[in-house]
């Protein structure tokens, strides 16, 4: 079957019973992807060559992506502390030292407030944790005849 490859039009009509030939001939195969080489928009696309479309599609794709994810773990972080009362009173304190323009003093707790807001489990283990019952972090020390009271 002989095709114009420009219009994609057959140059000799095939009957069909030479379409049944070809078909009962070919039963198996391969797989073949077909991408398209060929700049066929007519908008600002056209002007874009495969590569950069597909790597523009991935960026969009990417930051959308990152910022769907990168929300819910942050909630998740946060909305897991159970006791902020020290992280608080640091956040004060920073806040009455710039207040008091003792500047060494705030300098101090911001780096502080810092360095426990950037590691997590650093934070956790100022915060406290959210387990309850046996798995209670606070429960690791306890002695035999203390684990059967609080039970």
């Amino acid at each position: 079957m002989l095709v114009d490859p420009e219009t994609c039009a057959y140059l000799v009509k095939p009957d069909a019973e030479k379409i049944q030939e070809i078909m009962k001939e070919k039963i198996y195969g391969r797989v073949s992807l077909m991408l398209f080489s060929m700049l066929v928009s007519s908008s600002f696309l056209a002007s874009y060559s495969l590569t950069t479309f597909y790597l523009g599609v991935v960026f969009v794709l990417g930051s959308t992506a990152r910022t769907s994810l990168i929300w819910p773990s942050y909630k998740a972080w946060v909305y897991e502390a159970v006791e902020t009362d020290s992280v608080l009173k640091l956040v004060d304190y920073v806040y009455n030292k710039r207040y008091e323009e003792d500047l060494v003093g705030e300098e101090e707790g911001y780096r502080m407030l810092r360095e426990i807001l950037h590691t997590q489990e650093f934070f956790k283990s100022i915060c406290g944790s959210c387990l309850r019952g046996t798995l209670d972090p606070a429960k690791d020390f306890l002695t035999e005849d203390e684990e059967i009271k609080v039970k």
